[in-house]
């Protein structure tokens, strides 16, 4: 049997519509003359149910395509159950009634997107989420204030000598101190949404919630490294004044070169490096670095290694400048304050949201940064001119 479609149905089923309604008139005129059918309409009945049963198969091979099946059942109904179950057909076929009338309804819509009904696929296909890094290695705290203060050490001079005893007195050190205050800043965003989405269709509400609450935790991710502390942003590990920068690099040093020399830096102050923080496009140019002999230098492409630079852990971010990189001791150098952590609002109250069935939905945290120890970082240029 050829491929049918579901618009080749239609025109059969609008033929035999055409033809249905032409017999039952002429079989009324014939009854209405003579009280019975004659030979040749009851000739084209029998024609027009065989008609049928073709349309009914074209019906079943459409449902073996991919139809649904409402489709089908709709498709049978329009033509066999309706004509051939009707009281009016039966009756004529028992020769019971001088007078039948049938009309036969067509219900099938034509149109891809309604007679195949989507394959609509559950939840929603998520966007971009770029990993948390920085929060998940810096130290975090909480306070119940809108503001943190500290005290720390600016500078320290040891004057520690061996004296003579009796003879001369112990030399004099000298430790200063700077108060500093951490202000909590408001980071947040919203949306608006409908209401009737928000009444009919939980899933995209749902969905929405979590991205905004995924949004305000990427904003604390890049602020807690790069936060350049004007107006109402947080002050970063990678601000000028909160690390201290690379020593003795010389023009033409390469990424090695540089990271070991700030390693040795941090560790020079007394402060043991956990972490180093670089973008992803500079680890893999690391990555990529091969020896003389063709092997590269940093790991193994083969194995599944933990990325390390001289034995430190890496820390990869977008959050981090390109072409930078910061070595720190996180444990000593700073912590990330939350003050609240992150609430979801929804509200009809908004602007003139009442009046246009608007909600707005509002995702907001609180949190501040604090640098202890700016000696225990040190960054700059991966490569040095």
């Amino acid at each position: 049997m050829p491929q049918v479609t579901p618009e080749d149905v239609k025109n059969q089923l609008d033929s035999i519509n055409n033809e249905v309604k032409k017999a039952i008139s002429a079989t009324n005129e014939e009854v209405k003359k003579h009280g019975k059918i004659g030979a040749d309409n009851a000739q084209k009945l029998d024609t027009l149910t065989n008609k049928i049963e073709e349309v009914t198969a074209q019906v079943l091979e459409l449902e073996q395509q991919g139809t649904s099946q409402n489709d089908v059942e709709n498709a049978v109904k329009s033509v066999g159950a309706q004509f051939t179950d009707s009281d009016a057909y039966k009756g004529f076929s028992a020769g019971n009634s001088t007078k039948a009338s049938f009309e036969v309804e067509n219900n099938i819509v034509v149109g891809s997107d309604v007679t195949v009904a989507p394959d609509r696929r559950s939840g929603v296909i998520s966007g971009i989420a770029m990993p948390l890094r920085v929060l998940d290695v810096i130290p975090q705290g909480t306070t119940n204030s809108n503001a943190v203060e500290y005290v720390r050490e600016l500078a320290y001079t040891n004057a520690a000598a061996e004296t003579a005893e009796g003879d001369t007195a112990y030399p004099e050190s000298a430790i200063t101190f700077e108060l500093v205050s951490a202000p909590v800043r408001n980071i947040g965003h919203f949306i608006y949404l409908s209401k009737q989405m928000v009444e009919d269709n939980s899933i995209i509400t749902s969905y929405i919630d979590g991205r905004l609450r995924y949004g305000v935790e990427l904003r604390k991710d890049t602020q807690t490294l790069v936060g350049n502390g004007t107006g109402q942003n947080l002050s970063g590990l990678f601000k000028t004044g909160n690390y201290t920068a690379l020593a003795g690099a010389t023009s033409g040093d390469d990424q090695y070169k540089n990271i070991r020399r700030a390693i040795a830096q941090v560790e020079a102050n007394g402060y043991m490096v956990d972490a180093v923080f670089l973008n992803p496009a500079d680890c893999a140019n690391i990555d990529l670095i091969k020896a003389t002999g063709g092997e590269y230098i940093s790991t193994n492409p083969r194995m599944q290694n933990t990325k390390t630079v001289w034995g430190k852990p890496v820390v990869e971010t977008s959050a981090m400048t390109s072409g930078k990189f910061l070595v720190s001791a996180l444990a000593m150098s700073a912590q990330f304050t939350n003050r609240r952590g992150i609430i979801v609002e929804m509200s009809d109250s908004h602007d003139d949201n009442f009046t246009k069935d608007m909600v707005t939905l509002k995702a907001t945290a609180r949190a501040a940064m604090e640098i202890y120890r700016p000696a225990s970082s040190v960054g700059g240029d991966l490569v040095t001119a």
